[in-house]
């Protein structure tokens, strides 16, 4: 089983975490998702964490996959009847859909997120979308709290250090070809990165 940062250790957890960071707001992230899937469309939802996306696609989406290191979510997800996988979403091949989602993992693949974006496209019939972090508590200018946000977010054995800011961002998305959106939600503490085909 991969090792995790307490962030991640129980889905309960993580949804604790989630409603104090978005101040009891932690589903507005997933109805931005949500906005951008049609009726019908099939989405795969690579780094799906936990149910909150599922639920905010309930009515709207087709068949929704989920994929996830994490078997502690996994399995959490299986109870519930959600079709998902325990897979390492840097090395599976992805599943063709009309769209592709990804939320507040993207920083993970780091260095190679422009990689990991082009193959996201490359199973997108229709769009890629990507809600990311961009104010973090990993980036706190206070350095004890900067390094324990990023221990308790690890997955695997090491502290993620680098996080998205909206600059850089907004750097990254210069270097994506093709039509693309860039906008900040929930208050600037997130970004949606949509990618169209």
């Amino acid at each position: 089983m991969v090792e995790t940062g307490l962030v991640y250790r129980t889905p309960g957890l993580y949804h604790l975490v989630l409603w104090g960071l978005y101040r009891g707001r932690p589903r507005d992230r997933f109805a931005a998702v949500r906005q951008e899937v049609e009726r019908g469309d099939t989405v795969v939802d690579l780094c799906a964490g936990t149910s909150l996306l599922y639920e905010a696609l309930a009515g709207v989406a087709g068949r929704y996959q989920a994929f996830d290191l994490n078997e502690r979510f996994v399995a959490a997800l299986c109870r519930q009847g959600i079709e998902a996988e325990c897979r390492d979403v840097r090395t599976m091949e992805i599943p063709p859909a009309d769209v592709v989602t990804m939320c507040s993992a993207l920083y993970h693949f780091h260095p190679h997120c422009l990689e990991m974006l082009a193959r996201m496209r490359a199973s997108a019939r229709k769009k890629v979308v990507v809600v990311e972090p961009v104010r973090n508590n990993a980036n706190s200018p206070v350095p004890c709290w900067g390094a324990f946000a990023r221990w308790a977010s690890r997955v695997g054995d090491n502290p993620v250090d680098f996080h998205f800011t909206p600059d850089s961002l907004g750097l990254l998305l210069e270097q994506v070809p093709g039509r693309k959106r860039l906008e900040l939600i929930c208050g600037g503490r997130d970004a949606r990165l949509v990618l169209e085909n």
